[in-house]
């Protein structure tokens, strides 16, 4: 079984932003990474911020300079004094909305790689930046081993989720729209439906890719230790994702307003 995934771009069917018809970097996408060599360090997220539109080979003078001082300014209200503030916090520069899915999002999957590494920023023209999802693959209780339950919140919290939590009105509406979700989408009926599909897609493949690539060989190894959250068959595996998507969402409905 192999997986083929895009990548996050400017195209009409993934990103789909304006191109910048004044070429001021009004239009762009962002990636947080650590790889060295990109537009700026950040301290609001982790590392630094990476362009990927326009590409760092080919843009130009002025449209770097105008990424630049969007980021700047969002990471000035990020890192501020009262980052919760609405006329000059990090909701004067980020759109809302977007960002309460992406963090429940990043929550219900308990996504180890949620607030650093691959967060994605964009911005289309003069509108506020919003974030997209992206790399979940260490998430839904597969990974750290220490930390393959259900119950918490990620962890590891960046200056930019610390300058959500402390939003009276991201908390407001981090409630208000799991509460939604919960009645469509993330209904346990619903999202165990989406899963079993999936399932139901790979149907024996599955089974055969584990006699070429057998469960008790696959680890991830770092200091020595398998970090991959034990299950000994696929079947297994399969259960065990169902009770951890239930008591997920029990979890999260009992604790969604201390966020």
């Amino acid at each position: 079984v192999f997986t083929l995934g895009e990548r996050i771009k400017r195209d009409a069917d993934r990103v789909d932003i304006a191109e910048d018809p004044d070429d001021l970097g009004r239009s762009f996408i962002v990636k947080n990474d650590d790889g060295g060599g990109c537009l700026m360090p950040t301290a609001a997220a982790y590392g630094e911020w990476c362009l990927v539109y326009p590409q760092p080979d080919r843009v130009s003078d002025p449209a770097r300079e105008g990424v630049l001082a969007t980021l700047q300014a969002f990471e000035d209200a990020a890192t501020g004094p009262d980052p919760g503030d609405p006329q000059t916090g990090v909701f004067a520069h980020l759109d809302l909305d977007s960002a309460v899915d992406w963090v429940l999002l990043q929550e219900l999957s308990k996504n180890n790689d949620a607030y650093f590494l691959s967060v994605h920023l964009y911005r289309d023209l003069d509108g506020p930046l919003r974030l997209l999802p992206w790399d979940l693959d260490l998430a839904y209780g597969g990974y750290p081993v220490n930390n393959c339950d259900a119950t918490g919140w990620v962890s590891y919290r960046t200056a930019m989720i610390q300058a959500f939590a402390a939003t009276p009105e991201f908390q407001q509406r981090l409630v208000e729209r799991w509460g939604e979700l919960r009645a469509g989408p993330l209904a346990e009926d619903a999202l165990l439906e989406r899963v079993h599909t999936c399932r139901d897609i790979l149907g024996d493949e599955a089974h055969a890719n584990f006699e070429v690539w057998a469960m008790d060989e696959i680890e991830f190894s770092w200091d020595g230790i398998n970090w991959l959250c034990p299950v000994a068959t696929y079947d297994e595996e399969m259960a065990r994702l169902d009770d951890w998507l239930v008591s997920r969402l029990a979890w999260m409905d009992a604790n969604i307003q201390a966020f």
